[in-house]
């Protein structure tokens, strides 16, 4: 057989397939994939144009929103000419925002994964502003102590005091581990 399959257009990651690949196997030679953000791909055979192997920075994995934000390498990045690329992403926007389609099957609109800094003062709650935050958002914590346990649910914001660790403190009430990653 003279097979010769192909992806575009994808985001492969965090994933796990078999012998030793950690986001996709291909059984066959001449299998090639362009145009995707596959994790770990880089140096594989079939790792072709406009492949990238970087973070596509989904705006909530872990509880299931997919959608990219502004910064993700996988916005403006796709392949327009592509075989069955639809007129509209999954959410019902037109497919092409930016002049050329992201890569994924969600395209970024502008309401979405803007970087921002938060900041938390005396009284309000650091796990609020976490789980508010996008991806490499920045969280200021001014002084004070807050008495709370905190999980950043593995998503890449920076919470950082604004007047120095002496000053602000997370006291975890002998409850629970006070930082989870």
């Amino acid at each position: 057989n003279n097979i010769n399959p192909s992806i575009t257009n994808n985001i492969l990651w965090d994933n796990a397939a078999t012998d030793d690949h950690p986001e996709i196997y291909f059984s066959t030679a001449g299998a090639t994939a362009t145009y995707c953000d596959i994790e770990g791909a880089t140096g594989e055979d079939w790792f072709g144009t406009n492949c990238i192997d970087s973070n596509p920075f989904f705006l909530d994995a872990i509880d299931g929103d997919f959608r990219i934000v502004s910064f993700s390498g996988c916005r403006d990045n796709g392949n327009n000419s592509a075989p069955s690329v639809p007129s509209v992403d999954l959410d019902g926007d037109p497919r092409s925002t930016g002049g050329t389609i992201d890569i994924g099957s969600d395209e970024w609109v502008t309401t979405l994964g803007t970087q921002t800094t938060h900041t938390v003062s005396s009284g309000q709650s650091i796990q609020t502003a976490i789980d508010g935050a996008f991806p490499t958002d920045t969280i200021n914590v001014n002084a004070g102590t807050y008495t709370e346990n905190i999980d950043f649910k593995a998503k890449a914001v920076t919470v950082q005091s604004t007047s120095g660790a002496a000053s602000t403190i997370i006291d975890g009430d002998d409850s629970d581990t006070v930082v989870t990653f």
